[in-house]
């Protein structure tokens, strides 16, 4: 995934790519594990989300927890996502993918602490996003 930038990153801050394909629908899943240890943070920079198959529409929930840990404590759920992306139907049922895509102006950016866990309202779906290391 490729997107450009016009801020220059500040010392000790890097970009990561991060992806998930889901197959299973309304099922949290983790798709990025922040350095919490660190006193690190991320931010999500773009995303492109891809429904390969579905024939209805949905959206991806995204909120910060680490699933495989109790520390940080979670910020949101499922029900009270930090970021929401939605994404249309395909054209056919395992046709053909319809694909959305957030570019820095409209991704919604709140801080990540723990990590970035999902879900996804259907199943069939691509994830791809670019992080912000800081």
């Amino acid at each position: 995934m490729t997107y450009t930038s016009t801020t220059a990153l500040k010392p000790y801050e890097w970009y990561e790519d991060a992806q998930i394909y889901v197959t299973s629908a309304n099922t949290s899943l983790q798709l990025y594990r922040a350095p919490w240890p660190s006193g690190r943070y991320v931010e999500i920079v773009g995303a492109r989300i891809s429904n390969i198959g579905a024939a209805s529409g949905g959206h991806v929930l995204m909120w910060d927890q680490d699933i495989s840990n109790t520390t940080p404590t979670p910020v949101g759920s499922a029900a009270l996502p930090r970021a929401v992306f939605a994404y249309g139907a395909a054209a056919a049922s395992g046709v053909a993918a319809s694909t959305v895509e957030y570019g820095r102006d409209g991704t919604p950016n709140p801080p990540f602490f723990g990590g970035i866990a999902l879900q996804a309202s259907t199943l069939n779906v691509h994830i791809d996003v670019r992080l912000k290391i800081k």
